[in-house]
């Protein structure tokens, strides 16, 4: 049993419980107390879609791989307000619409471990955190680790939680994380070390220390995706191949916290990295990095090349946001010109012109769509501003600009014609 783990501090962190609550799940499957192919509706009465057949189809199983046929598409759960109970999550998912048959498609959905978290509530008859805490963390010594069901009660009980950060032009800042609902999709606040002693249950068929918390069985369950479908994701985990090897993987993003968490289950390998800093360009080029990296140091023992600056990517959209603002400057300046020529232009090239100038405000505005649209996710505009707080701006300034420009050569032309 061997596992790395990386933690600036031994303060707490959060971290996203995907496959802590699949564990919660499984014992409770192994307890007999409930069975991954029955409907929902069986333990959670309440459990209502907007769609009656489709809630009856829907299993501990569907919830467990994201094959429920719900997605962030017809009901994004980020724009909704917010619950401060599993329970009410459960309620509001009576607006949602499935998006294709439950057990035919993957479609990532937080709120499908809400329903779980629920249903862990109900059948145990405890909460979900004192279930975590009474069957995994003790058990597990993890005692550091504790589940909050919002970030205002994870601030409340946690003493020590790090402080987090954004960044913006590759300048790192500290920031409050967002107050707002974590149920059972997010919400684990750990350390490093508390981490990897939850790992080795996965690297070792479910035995820890001498003692068997989960079958060899349930454990190769949860790591294998659904066979039927074309699927990366096994009850809380991504599994993939690099280079022959096969990788369990997870990460957990907050506003201003991120871990990556991976297993490669035949060299018996667990790696937790838990950072007080969340941002998209880190997540999507340099993190990454560092948990490849520490996979092929363990084994190959070699280092792999460096191939993403932040700084270079700061200094990128700095310029980009100085460039943008310029030329926006520029074109207010040239106003009075332009409306000279008004009558010399082509009314299409008009029209060209002033749909440019506000096709930033255009961007901004479809963002969380357009994320929607490349990642299956719907996130809020308070979200997608922390997550990406440079881009965020450079938009955002050319779209302030943009707008006042374009409102203003659309008056023109009005007076022109009235002219």
């Amino acid at each position: 049993m061997r596992y790395a783990v990386a933690n600036s501090t031994l303060r707490n962190h959060g971290a996203i419980p995907k496959y802590v609550g699949t564990k919660a799940a499984g014992l409770i499957v192994e307890a007999g107390q409930i069975d991954l192919d029955t409907p929902v509706k069986q333990y959670l009465s309440e459990f209502t879609l907007a769609d009656n057949k489709t809630t009856d189809q829907v299993t501990i199983r569907h919830l467990l791989n994201h094959t429920s046929g719900l997605s962030d598409r017809s009901f994004s759960e980020s724009l909704q307000p917010q619950p401060t109970t599993n329970a009410e999550r459960v309620d509001s998912l009576h607006q949602a619409h499935p998006v294709a048959a439950p057990g035919t498609q993957f479609h990532y959905f937080n709120p499908n471990y809400d329903v779980l978290a629920r249903v862990v509530e109900v059948v145990s008859g405890q909460s979900f955190a004192e279930y975590l805490r009474s069957h995994i963390f003790t058990p597990l010594q993890m005692s550091r680790t504790f589940h909050a069901t919002t970030m205002a009660e994870a601030y409340q009980r946690g003493d020590r939680i790090a402080t987090g950060h954004l960044m913006a032009f590759a300048i790192p800042f500290a920031a409050p994380e967002l107050s707002g609902y974590l149920g059972g999709n997010a919400g684990v606040i750990s350390t490093a070390e508390d981490m990897a002693k939850y790992l080795i249950l996965h690297t070792n068929k479910g035995r820890v220390e001498g003692t068997q918390f989960l079958t060899p069985d349930s454990i190769a369950l949860m790591h294998k995706p659904p066979p039927q479908l074309k699927s990366p994701y096994a009850m809380g985990w991504f599994v993939t191949t690099e280079n022959g090897r096969t990788i369990l993987q997870h990460n957990g993003i907050l506003s201003v916290f991120y871990t990556d968490v991976a297993v490669l289950p035949n060299e018996k390998y667990g790696i937790a990295l838990l950072y007080s800093i969340s941002t998209m360009p880190l997540i999507a080029f340099a993190l990454p990095q560092i948990k490849t990296g520490l996979i092929q140091l363990l084994t190959e023992q070699t280092f792999p090349p460096d191939s993403f600056s932040i700084n270079l990517w700061g200094i990128s959209l700095a310029m980009l946001t100085a460039i943008g603002v310029a030329l926006a400057i520029r074109s207010l300046l040239h106003l009075s010109q332009w409306k000279r020529n008004i009558h010399t232009t082509p009314k299409w090239q008009i029209i060209l012109s002033i749909a440019w100038i506000f096709s930033p405000l255009i961007v901004v505005l479809a963002m969380p769509w357009l994320v929607g649209i490349m990642s299956d996710r719907i996130f809020s505009y308070m979200q997608l501003f922390r997550a990406m707080p440079d881009v965020m701006l450079w938009l955002s300034l050319c779209a302030g600009l943009g707008s006042i420009n374009g409102t203003m050569r659309l008056i023109a032309c009005a007076n022109n014609r009235q002219s």
